[in-house]
């Protein structure tokens, strides 16, 4: 079974890079990707991802405020957080206020982005089958 991902990040040297990351894995499976918070919010609701790696400046609309739109509409899809702003006061507002699942800084990216999906794709299945 393949993990449906949207991925939302405007700066496209590192929407690539962290493409590159998602496609290495062959679970993982990119369904869409755009630069804008409010296209966020409509591929969400349009493909149902299992998670979606979100960047927390965007264009339009931030990725807090989309993150929070997405989690109305596709409510089942994980949203992983990504930012080069580390705060913790911002990771817990992301997670408490605006349906945020996983936080991660960009230079975390390399080594946490694809275990931290795995995990909560984990989590998400498990919960689903009463584990």
């Amino acid at each position: 079974m393949s993990v449906r991902i949207l991925l939302v990040e405007d700066h496209v040297p590192t929407r690539e890079l962290i493409r590159e990351y998602l496609e290495r894995e062959p679970q993982l499976e990119i369904v869409a990707e755009t630069a804008s918070g409010a296209e966020a919010v409509l591929l969400a609701e349009r493909h149902r991802p299992d998670v979606v790696v979100m960047d927390l400046s965007l264009p339009e609309m931030d990725g807090l405020k989309a993150s929070q739109r997405i989690a109305r509409v596709s409510p089942a899809s994980q949203i992983v957080m990504v930012t080069n702003y580390a705060f913790d006061d911002l990771r817990e507002r992301a997670r408490d206020m605006y349906g945020a699942s996983a936080f991660l800084a960009k230079e975390e990216i390399p080594t946490r982005l694809v275990p931290v999906i795995t995990s909560l794709v984990k989590a998400s299945t498990d919960k689903r089958q009463g584990r």
